[in-house]
């Protein structure tokens, strides 16, 4: 008999008569394997997409490393009575609910809301420079005019349109931004989750419909991610 057909018999023979010693340590090696199995996770990084020599890759690391990254995400939805108290309230607590989320820097969510709520500060600061100036000018003291209130609304949304609103007034978007990976309290698809349907009632705004399907479907692609390098 060959070498390894007395080897492979010996083996065979060993499984045979210590099957059941056999069957007892690999239960438990299996039990003992549960924890360290269920703590796996998937590497969802963007640098994990690509080959590490991609060049697309090796520009987006050189740009992350000399500019810094954020990662924002953006809530959208559409509401016919945006400006309205009720949308303003609306758009209050999608922002509030938004910026609960673990994982997300909720000093830096920005709003249509909360960039009206600083207008209404900045408007009424204006108003009392503009009695200052009213005093100062009797004693004929040339002073700067100050911008007209409805100027000063009328700059602000130029400059926020497109970003938090959109140019027909009717769809508004709640940008957040992600705490660093390395920094996370929580993994990135535990945040990612959360957003995918927030809490906060919508579905109140007029002509809001987010039951069926379709706009279950449409609601999902008014998630998304970027990062902003630069």
């Amino acid at each position: 008999m060959p070498l390894s057909d007395a080897l492979l018999a010996r083996l065979l023979d060993v499984l045979v008569r210590r099957r059941l010693p056999i069957l007892v340590i690999s239960a438990l090696a299996s039990l003992a394997a549960v924890y360290p199995a269920t703590q796996l996770t998937f590497n969802q990084s963007i640098e994990s997409m690509f080959s590490p020599e991609d060049p697309h890759l090796t520009d987006y690391v050189a740009s992350r490393k000399y500019f810094g990254g954020d990662e924002l995400v953006g809530v959208v939805y559409q509401d016919p009575e945006l400006f309205a108290p009720a949308g303003l309230e609306r758009v209050r607590r999608l922002a509030d609910e938004l910026s609960g989320i673990r994982g997300v820097q909720a000093e830096s969510t920005q709003s249509l809301a909360s960039n009206l709520d600083q207008l209404a500060v900045l408007t009424a600061q204006l108003a009392k420079l503009s009695k200052v100036g009213q005093f100062v000018r009797i004693f004929n003291i040339e002073t700067t005019p100050l911008p007209r209130p409805e100027e000063l609304r009328s700059k602000a949304l130029d400059l926020i349109s497109g970003i938090v609103v959109s140019d027909d007034g009717k769809t508004t978007a709640v940008i957040v931004r992600l705490v660093p990976d390395a920094n996370a309290p929580v993994p990135r698809s535990a945040t990612s989750r959360r957003f995918a349907m927030p809490r906060a009632s919508t579905s109140s705004a007029p002509g809001s419909r987010r039951t069926s399907p379709e706009n279950r479907s449409r609601s999902r692609t008014c998630f998304s991610t970027c990062r902003r390098t630069g």
